[in-house]
């Protein structure tokens, strides 16, 4: 084993003798040509000396790379990292960088950063309309935020005056939206509303996420009234204040079909043509906030139709529901009126569209309304119609027996008004309230008087007393027009 490896060394040592006297034989072969530049190529070459190493240090940013064969022998390669061009047959290597060409430049070509955003604000300018940007401005042509909220405000003040506004202000206003200057924001936001485009209504509602609720309050207003204004909103609502109801089920469905429609063409604007139908529907009427209640005032001109319209524009929210309009809904559902078609029209339409809608935040506030003594009958009904549909469950309360069985009287059906009553038992009775309970022998007096029993309708009215006997209660006078009989 010894002799193998003295064999192995001896070979090594004879091998580097060989190569070095190869070396110098090389050198003065080459040293003796007359082309001496030739000669050194082709000594590099056979001592390969002309390539660089497979793995190299850029000299610009020092990360590692690995090199091909060609980048090797040419000793020139591109830098990923950086993005220089590297060249090893200088020395020191000589780097080409793109940055390097910015660093060249002459301390007159570099702009102050006010110069800068001017020229940002003149390339966004050509941006919306369209055009070619250009790599060189006039400062004369880019305005500053004083200028932009000027040409604001004087366009805001020409639409609070009526008179007209000049085309070439919109560009200005819509640049005046996307500044970093709040006030050029809020002024624009207000102005816009008077410009009626696809570029002005898709930067209205980019404003709505505006970090300023000034801005996206006068934004949403904006929109708004560009939505109102708009000649086919503008037809739709003529059409929605000039339709009647009819007088016969012919006209009727004639006219529901033409508001319909109607409807439906400004609740396809969405969120914006919702807006527009509440302020439609809240037209003649106001809510008030007073010790803790809301309550519903109308004025009092309101003809039948206008109930028409205001329930057809309630159904129209369930075809074409958003996010915001169930919790105007909820909150209409709740309120105290004296207003008595509030109950019998809108209550009950309002509690049929949550159900309609499908939105569960709706299940509890239809069950506060339910439970209160703020509802007539006809929103009992749709009150759990509506909760069926968002539980699942039928809803099963005596409060909903005593609701059919008005119902059925109202409609002249009163036959089937005391064995509706008879369902409610002993229990059902105790868990009542007082005025329901009233309103129970309520019904049955009614039913007796109207079939001509006046015993049992005396003695039914008499009843009804035991548990409410206000001097406001309509017992009082049933007795008293039956006992003077």
């Amino acid at each position: 084993m010894e002799t193998f490896i003295i064999i192995i060394v001896i070979l090594f040592f004879l091998f580097l003798i060989f190569r070095k006297k190869k070396t110098e034989e090389t050198i003065n072969n080459y040293s003796t040509q007359p082309d001496k530049i030739g000669s050194q190529k082709l000594l590099n070459k056979e001592l390969f000396l002309d390539q660089l190493s497979a793995n190299v240090l850029c000299p610009n940013c020092t990360i590692g790379l690995e090199l091909s064969e060609d980048e090797r022998s040419a000793k020139k390669f591109h830098c990923p990292g950086c993005e220089a061009s590297i060249d090893f047959n200088f020395d020191p290597p000589k780097i080409n960088c793109k940055v390097e060409k910015h660093l060249n430049s002459s301390k007159d070509n570099i702009k102050s950063d006010d110069e800068l955003i001017k020229i940002c604000n003149r390339v966004s300018k050509d941006i919306l309309l369209g055009e070619n940007v250009k790599t060189e401005w006039k400062k004369d042509n880019i305005k500053s935020d004083d200028e932009l909220i000027k040409i604001c405000n004087q366009a805001y003040e020409n639409i609070l005056l009526g008179e007209k506004l000049k085309t070439e202000w919109k560009n200005d206003i819509l640049i005046a939206l996307k500044s970093k200057n709040v006030v050029a924001r809020r002024s624009a936001a207000l102005a816009l509303e008077a410009y009626e485009s696809p570029e002005v209504i898709s930067a209205l509602e980019e404003a709505l996420a505006d970090s300023d609720k000034a801005v996206r309050d006068y934004a949403e207003n904006s929109l708004i009234t560009l939505i109102k204004e708009n000649d086919e909103i503008q037809n739709a609502l003529t059409i929605l204040n000039e339709t009647f109801s009819g007088f016969n089920e012919e006209t009727i469905a004639k006219s529901k079909k033409q508001i319909d429609d109607a409807l439906d063409l400004i609740t396809s604007k969405c969120e914006y043509g919702n807006k527009v139908l509440l302020d439609r529907l809240y037209q003649n009427m106001e809510l008030v906030r007073s010790e803790g209640q809301t309550f519903l005032t109308s004025t009092p001109d309101f003809v039948g139709d206008e109930w028409y319209r205001k329930q057809r524009i309630l159904k129209a929210f369930s075809r074409k529901p958003t996010k915001n309009i169930v919790q105007e809904l909820i909150l209409l559902l709740n309120v105290r009126s004296k207003v008595s078609q509030y109950y019998s029209v809108l209550q009950p339409t309002i509690a049929e569209v949550l159900g309609e809608i499908g939105d569960k935040q709706a299940i509890e506030p239809l069950y506060d309304c339910f439970n209160s003594d703020n509802v007539f009958s006809e929103s009992r009904i749709a009150i759990s119609v509506a909760l069926q549909k968002l539980t699942g469950n039928v809803l099963l309360d005596p409060r909903l027996i005593i609701a059919e069985a008005d119902k059925k009287l109202e409609v002249g059906d009163k036959e089937a008004v005391l064995p509706l009553l008879e369902q409610i038992d002993s229990s059902m009775f105790n868990s009542l309230s007082a005025r329901d309970k009233y309103y129970i022998w309520y019904l049955r007096g009614l039913v007796y008087r109207a079939q001509g029993d006046k015993e049992k309708a005396i003695e039914s009215f008499q009843s009804s007393l035991n548990y409410f006997n206000a001097p406001e209660a309509a017992a009082h006078y049933r007795l008293k027009e039956l006992l003077s009989k």
